[in-house]
């Protein structure tokens, strides 16, 4: 076995980026589990001795998540085992702890919860570089144990720099203590009838560390940016744009803005463009989502200030940015049933294409054909000129008004030549007359599914801005691959 003729450290860090590479392709799912995360690193380590040696000595960061009742025996039988043997028999600790639905009942987090995390604190131990909460109904009791848990590991697990992440579902704005330290504060529920007492609260420097906020069912008013002035992301319904033009707009620190419903009718992209340029001048991240609008005009043009260089949105909605000269990635969702034409048409990608560095797509549809999948990222490559990176997945949709509903495809699949779609052409032919576009284009990685087409011209510089986007903005776009195949053969 070539591998056991490596010296050890780079074994090591073979098997750090094998752990790194399930993490990665786990984000979207959002509970993260160790045994998905070690399925490679399992069957490397049983392999010999000299192999589980290195692995078990190897310092691995796992998360880990907590669900439901901590003592509960058949729910937390896996966690349980896994730390024993974490404790026992390797050098392993956690890197990001996830408290998931946790019941906080005062004798459970006394005698329980805590008690357990105290005794197995070497796997904590100033190795956490996140902590996550998501708490039920909230009360006066599960404050208490909430407090009492987070003081334990703030002391004895965060790493300096660490951050800590509140996610409520029913806010309790009688007791706040349990978050006046949070860095990251998502609020789901009904918050909606309490907006005004959480603006008071934050008027009042009651979080004093918060710098990104999640209000996903509120309309924000422009006017109340003033009051958050270390926040860096906002996540949010929309933004409320102010009535009267001549209210003055305070400056922000916020660099990622996520809009999940972004309702703009044609005559209120001027005052838009202007809110971002004015109140978002460090903005570098726009989410920007909305499936009302099916129509748009040439005049639907947003102005972005000139840091923003990553946009994510519908395919749909490109026509917003088509004077957008920043933006340099793009991460879309192609989806709209009831629109019948075709997004990815040249003349649209004609004015995208001489800036766009990078691109992911993700084709969703309740029928996806071949021809028509291919045809689109046939465009996209000879179109694009500027692009150095493509990410194309697809999946069809269950329901035909619905993006929930998803069955997934596997386009490695199609780079192999088999039929998986609709068969309206030869596959193989199709990737054949695709690799010999990609190999006069400036493309470097054409990466499809779970396999990556590449060009030697490929950097690491290239690959760092990949693991930027997936890191900070969770974009998946590697996605675990598995196959790795020349664009030049």
């Amino acid at each position: 076995m070539e591998l056991l003729n490596l010296p050890g450290n780079i074994i090591e860090t073979v098997v750090r980026m094998l752990v790194n590479q399930r993490k990665t392709e786990e984000i979207k799912i959002r509970r993260l589990n160790f045994v998905q995360c070690l399925e490679d690193v399992l069957n490397l380590r049983a392999t010999c001795v000299r192999l589980l040696e290195i692995v078990n000595n190897t310092r691995l960061k796992f998360p880990c998540v907590v669900n439901f009742s901590w003592k509960d025996p058949e729910l937390n039988f896996d966690l349980h085992c896994f730390i024993n043997f974490m404790a026992n028999d390797t050098n392993w600790r956690f890197e990001t702890v996830r408290f998931r639905k946790t019941l906080f009942h005062v004798e459970e987090t006394n005698s329980g919860l805590l008690s357990i995390m105290q005794k197995n604190a070497s796997l904590f131990a100033k190795s956490v570089a996140r902590l996550n909460f998501d708490l039920p109904l909230g009360s006066n009791s599960i404050v208490l144990n909430v407090l009492n848990l987070l003081d334990w590991l703030r002391r004895e697990s965060l790493k300096a720099g660490g951050q800590i992440s509140f996610c409520i579902k029913d806010p309790f704005f009688s007791n706040w203590e349990a978050v006046l330290l949070v860095d990251h504060l998502s609020i789901r529920g009904s918050l909606r009838r309490q907006f005004d007492i959480f603006i008071h609260l934050v008027g009042s420097q009651k979080f004093p560390n918060l710098s990104q906020l999640d209000l996903p069912d509120i309309i924000f008013p422009v006017a109340k940016l003033c009051l958050f002035r270390n926040l860096h992301a906002l996540s949010i319904c929309n933004l409320e744009l102010p009535e009267n033009e001549h209210i003055p707009l305070h400056s922000t620190q916020i660099t990622a803005l996520l809009l999940s419903y972004a309702e703009l009718e044609s005559d209120e992209v001027e005052c838009f463009s202007n809110v971002l340029c004015q109140c978002f001048p460090r903005l570098v991240y726009l989410s920007f989502k909305n499936t009302y609008r099916t129509t748009f005009s040439d005049d639907d043009n947003l102005c972005l200030p000139e840091t923003c260089t990553t946009v994510e949105t519908y395919s749909h909605m490109l026509f917003y940015f088509k004077k957008c000269q920043s933006i340099r990635y793009f991460n879309l969702q192609d989806y709209y049933p009831a629109l019948d034409r075709k997004i990815f048409v040249k003349q649209l990608l004609t004015t995208l294409g001489t800036r766009t560095a990078l691109m992911s797509v993700r084709f969703c549809g309740k029928e996806l054909t071949r021809t028509d999948f291919m045809s689109a990222v046939e465009n996209i490559v000879e179109e694009c000129h500027s692009l150095d990176v493509l990410s194309v997945d697809c999946c069809l949709l269950d329901t035909q008004d619905s993006l929930n509903d998803q069955t997934e495809i596997d386009l490695s699949k199609i780079v192999r030549g088999e039929k998986i779609l609709p068969i309206d052409g030869q596959e193989s032919e199709a990737m054949l007359k695709l690799k010999d576009l990609c190999r006069d284009k400036q493309l470097k990685l054409l990466i499809m599914g779970k396999t990556v087409l590449y060009k030697s011209t490929a950097d690491v510089r290239l690959m760092g801005e990949i693991n930027k986007l997936e890191d900070l903005y969770k974009w998946n776009l590697k996605r675990g691959c598995v196959q790795w195949l020349s664009l030049e053969n």
